[in-house]
């Protein structure tokens, strides 16, 4: 049975939460969360050092279908893209940028897995 739309959305907002914090304690800076920017939302915004980063949480309860990575297609590549780019336009100096994945796997109420991938993607293959 599919989990209702608002359940989804609770059980995602708690994840990215807990992924915030996470980044947090190993040394990145928030800047913003769920930011809307034109049609797209950038679940993190995060500095390392001098570069800006682009976070997309992604959340599976088990790996059973895949990894939750893997679920991150051509067309949401491309909506992170558009969205950082309306971002950065309110930018004077735009710094360099990075786009990451963090890959949640687990309970978001208990044991929760996380893999960061730096540099997941950076539009090249688009």
């Amino acid at each position: 049975m599919a989990r209702a739309p608002w359940n989804r959305r609770r059980v995602g907002a708690r994840v990215e939460r807990r992924v915030a914090r996470w980044l947090r304690a190993r040394g990145l800076r928030i800047e913003a969360t769920n930011v809307r920017c034109g049609r797209g939302e950038i679940d993190i915004v995060a500095k390392e050092g001098t570069c800006l980063v682009f976070v997309e949480v992604r959340h599976r309860r088990g790996t059973q279908s895949g990894h939750p990575a893997e679920t991150i297609g051509v067309q949401k590549r491309r909506a992170l893209l558009s969205a950082a780019a309306h971002y950065l336009a309110g930018c004077p100096a735009p710094p360099r940028v990075r786009f990451d994945v963090v890959a949640a796997v687990g309970d978001p109420e208990g044991e929760l897995v996380l893999e960061h991938l730096r540099d997941a993607f950076d539009g090249s293959e688009l």
